[in-house]
C-alpha cells in the first residue's frame, strides 16, 4: 500500500550497490527505516536533518517500508553550506536517532525538531545551539531533571534531580556549576566561563539515561563552537 509522510532525515548505511537502509523521524509514524532503491545515484536529498516529503510503502511483515521518493520540502542552505552547521546538524540527527526509538506519532516532538531545524538554518550564532539544543530536548525524550530548589547544592545526575542534601556518588556534581545548570535547564542562560563545562556534563546526563548513547564522531567540532 503506498503512503506518504513528512520525514526528517537522520541517517543512512549501505545495503547493496546502489540501494541505502534510511532512517527518518516522521511526522505521523515516529522513528521509520525504509529501503531507498537506487539512492546512491539520487542522494542529494539525504543530508542531515533535511525535510523530505517521502511517498513509500510497506508490508504489514516487515519492519523496513520501500521508500520510492524523498523530496525536499524547505531548503536548508545556509546548513547545506555552511560546514560548521553541517556538523551540528550530524550531531543533532545522531542525538535524535539515538533518543528516540518509538515508532509512534508524537506531534509535539515533530514540531520542536522541525523549529530546531529551521532556527539552525537561520541563525548566526552558534555557540550555544548544541548545549540548548540538548538541554531542551529532554522533556520529549522523558529525561528532564526535576528543577524544584533554585538553591540546590548538587545535582545528581543519575536521578536527574537538583537538591541540597547531601548524597555522595560518582554522578553527583557539586559547587559553582550546580547554580549555572539549574539556570540553564530553568531559563536557557549560561555564563560563558561554564559553557563547555556545563556541556559535558549534560552529555554526561544524556549518556546516564540514554542506553548506548555515543555521539563522538562530531563531538571535536561541536566543542570547538564553544570556545
Amino acid at each position: 500500500m503506498k503512503q506518504t509522510d513528512i520525514g526528517i532525515f537522520l541517517h543512512r548505511t549501505s545495503f547493496s550497490e546502489s540501494s541505502l537502509i534510511t532512517t527518518f523521524y516522521t511526522r505521523n509514524e515516529g522513528i521509520q527505516k525504509f529501503i531507498f532503491q537506487g539512492a546512491k545515484k539520487k542522494n542529494s536529498t539525504l543530508f542531515p536533518l533535511n525535510i523530505c516529503e517521502l511517498n513509500f510503502y510497506r508490508r504489514p511483515d516487515s519492519e523496513l517500508g520501500k521508500l520510492t521518493h524523498a523530496d525536499t520540502l524547505v531548503v536548508l542552505d545556509s546548513i547545506v553550506t555552511n560546514p560548521v552547521k553541517s556538523i551540528i546538524a550530524f550531531f543533532i540527527a545522531d542525538v535524535i536517532r539515538q533518543s528516540l526509538q518509538t515508532n509512534e506519532k508524537e506531534t509535539t516532538v515533530f514540531e520542536f525538531l522541525r523549529k530546531a531545524i529551521h532556527e539552525l538554518n537561520q541563525t548566526d550564532d552558534l555557540t550555544l545551539f548544541p548545549l540548548l539544543f540538548l538541554v531542551n530536548f529532554t522533556p520529549f525524550i522523558g529525561i528532564q531533571p526535576s528543577l524544584c530548589d533554585e538553591e540546590a547544592l548538587y545535582f545528581n545526575l543519575k536521578e536527574g534531580e537538583f537538591h541540597s542534601d547531601y548524597r555522595p556518588g560518582e554522578w553527583c556534581v557539586e559547587g559553582e556549576q550546580v547554580h549555572h545548570l539549574y539556570r540553564l535547564f530553568e531559563k536557557n542562560v549560561i555564563s560563558p566561563v561554564f559553557r563547555k563545562q556545563a556541556f559535558e556534563t549534560v552529555l554526561n546526563y544524556y549518556q546516564l539515561h540514554i542506553p548506548r548513547f555515543d555521539v563522538s564522531k562530531s563531538l571535536d567540532i561541536i566543542r570547538e563552537t564553544l570556545a
